[in-house]
């Protein structure tokens, strides 16, 4: 998924999940809500691909993934 597919709520939205993953202090639980064809599924997905990436980086450089 390329981010010229992306709005600017779906890319402030992937931005600030990112940000939630990287804060140590940020809750283990994050909702994401809105209407029906708002784009939370496109925002998942490319949620879901940049973490896969991330896991994997982390992975093959031998940190710890938990």
């Amino acid at each position: 998924m390329t981010p010229l597919s992306w709005t600017p709520s779906q890319s402030a939205a992937i931005s600030q999940v990112l940000a939630w993953r990287d804060s140590p202090s940020a809750p283990r639980f994050l909702s994401l809500s809105g209407p029906a064809g708002s784009g939370k599924t496109t925002v998942l997905r490319a949620v879901r691909e940049a973490l896969d990436a991330w896991l994997k980086a982390k992975e093959s450089s031998g940190q710890d993934v938990a």
